[in-house]
């Protein structure tokens, strides 16, 4: 039987250098909403929901996921680029259970976050 390994062993290896924060800040002109949701208990990130933006006759889609892959995490704060589109035609919520919601377009400003509770 071999010897167990040290727990050391198990730490995946350093990296080459520093750890580097990214930051892509542009100024193109072009517009965007951050869709934050307010689940209920024992769900408060709704986890799982999916929000669907329509802006400039294009509609988006993203899933409430706060990873993508192994180790990783994401903010649950959702992104959607609108691009010169000055203005949201929809957003609708899919809840987790299975319950929907659709925000009125004429509370929805672009280039700010947009907080969104459970019904």
């Amino acid at each position: 039987m071999p010897a167990p390994r040290p727990a050391s062993s198990t730490l995946p290896p350093p990296t080459a250098g520093p750890i580097t924060l990214l930051r892509n800040d542009q100024r193109t002109g072009h517009h965007w909403l951050r869709v934050r949701l307010r689940g209920a208990p024992p769900n408060r990130d709704a986890i799982g929901a999916v929000v669907s933006v329509t802006a400039g006759g294009r509609t988006q889609r993203r899933l409430v996921m706060p990873f993508r892959s192994y180790l990783s995490q994401v903010e649950t704060t959702l992104t959607f680029g609108l691009g010169r589109a000055s203005r949201v035609d929809a957003v609708h919520v899919r809840w987790p259970d299975g319950r929907e919601r659709t925000v009125p377009a004429t509370v929805v400003e672009v280039d700010r976050r947009l907080d969104v509770d459970a019904p």
